[in-house]
């Protein structure tokens, strides 16, 4: 269980200072409150600021090698912290709040809870001697020193998952709420399957043309599309998604197309369309995923 979590330490005196960032909050608003400031229907496009901010970083998180080094997962954290922040501001100062329904979410929200619980619980020294890991106490009949029993072998990269658990629980937390407006799930669908080809156009390029570069670094011996991340799998997962998120605007079209009727032109028309334009570019991923015979040929008569 603890390979599952990096371990985390407690940290210095500073843990006990407030954070003046928090007062910094609190006193915004307090003074939003003081001097009225209300959002009405006019000002819609401000009350969305927080979710076409997700949009961006959830956007542009691929780029720095998806996001999957020290720097570039801190400064999501940072980001989604930050957007969260400004929704929590916001939510305070609507007039007509949406309700976000935490009952249809009941069971997966205790179940992430509890995720992370156990994964503090691994970080902590209050524990019995008997859940620690022994390595702990190896090392402290070693040292000839006393040193707290863990669980987590490493405490300081448990803090450093649970900082990136957290994290994607307030992406899910800030996508559930503003996608409740069919506006708002529209604008994330087509925009992940917009962005999803971009990546994939990219990706394609760097390998049918021996580039061997992710970004502007060196890349020896890239076997298989990787786009800007550094494992396959990982962008294979990403590129799955992006594909999910095309099934709806399929649908949706494939449902316009059977309101009409087959029978109508326009019907006949819409379906053709739909399937020649939304359709091809799921089935091209498939038999690429599953074959790699379509870029594999392309690179063997460009060589």
């Amino acid at each position: 269980m603890c390979s599952s979590f990096a371990p985390i330490t407690n940290s210095n005196d500073q843990s006990n200072r407030a954070n003046p960032a928090i007062f910094i909050v609190f006193d915004f608003i307090f003074l939003a409150h003081k001097i009225n400031i209300t959002y009405h229907s006019a000002n819609q496009p401000i009350q969305n600021m927080p979710f076409y901010g997700l949009l961006i970083v959830l956007i542009l998180s691929p780029i720095p090698f998806g996001s999957n080094r020290p720097w570039s997962w801190s400064l999501l954290c940072l980001l989604i912290g930050l957007l969260t922040i400004s929704w929590c501001i916001s939510y305070f100062l609507q007039d007509k709040k949406m309700q976000l329904h935490f009952t249809r979410i009941k069971t997966p929200f205790v179940l992430f809870i509890s995720t992370l619980l156990w994964a503090f619980i691994q970080t902590s020294s209050f524990i019995p001697e008997s859940w620690g890991h022994p390595l702990w106490q190896i090392t402290a009949q070693a040292l000839g020193t006393e040193i707290p029993t863990k669980i987590s072998l490493s405490p300081e990269q448990t803090v450093t998952s649970l900082m990136r658990l957290i994290s994607y629980g307030l992406v899910f937390i800030l996508a559930m709420y503003y996608c409740q407006k069919s506006d708002n799930a529209k604008k994330l669908f087509n925009c992940f399957a917009v962005v999803g080809f971009v990546y994939a156009i990219y990706g394609l390029i760097i390998y049918l043309g021996d580039f061997n570069k992710i970004l502007w670094f060196d890349e020896p011996n890239k076997s298989a599309v990787s786009s800007t991340f550094i494992n396959r799998n990982s962008y294979a997962t990403y590129a799955g998604l992006s594909l999910l998120c095309i099934i709806p605007n399929i649908l949706r079209q494939f449902k316009s197309s059977a309101t009409y009727g087959l029978n109508s032109n326009y019907g006949k028309q819409l379906f053709i369309e739909t399937l020649i334009t939304r359709a091809w570019l799921p089935t091209l991923m498939f038999f690429y995923h599953r074959y790699r015979a379509i870029p594999n040929t392309f690179k063997r008569r460009i060589s």
